[in-house]
């Protein structure tokens, strides 16, 4: 999962992202939407997509992650895919949550 800090300038006075508990996560600083980030592979079915949002949406929830996802509307989430459509490649999606700090 990335979640990505935009308008992160220690230079200009503003504190420093926290730092990752999980060896598994890292901050990127970046314009644009806070969002929380989660790889999947396979086909993005709907059923595949709401279980990859459903299980990332957990993990913003967990206690300590300092984070809540934003209300965009009942069960709202963007998906990236990567990769042709009909290979026989394994298929790379990310599942993408704006969320707000708390």
């Amino acid at each position: 999962m990335s979640v990505h800090l935009p308008g992160i300038d220690a230079g200009a006075g503003a504190p420093p992202p926290p730092a990752p508990t999980d060896p598994s996560v890292r901050l990127d600083a970046g314009g644009g939407d806070l969002v929380a980030v989660s790889r999947f592979e396979g086909y993005a079915t709907p059923d595949a997509a709401a279980a990859a949002r459903d299980a990332l949406a957990a993990a913003v929830a967990a206690p300590g992650s300092g984070l809540a996802v934003a209300e965009e509307g009942a069960g709202a989430f963007r998906l990236a895919q990567y990769g042709p459509l009909f290979t026989m490649e394994t298929r790379v999606n990310e599942v993408m949550l704006t969320v707000r700090p708390v």
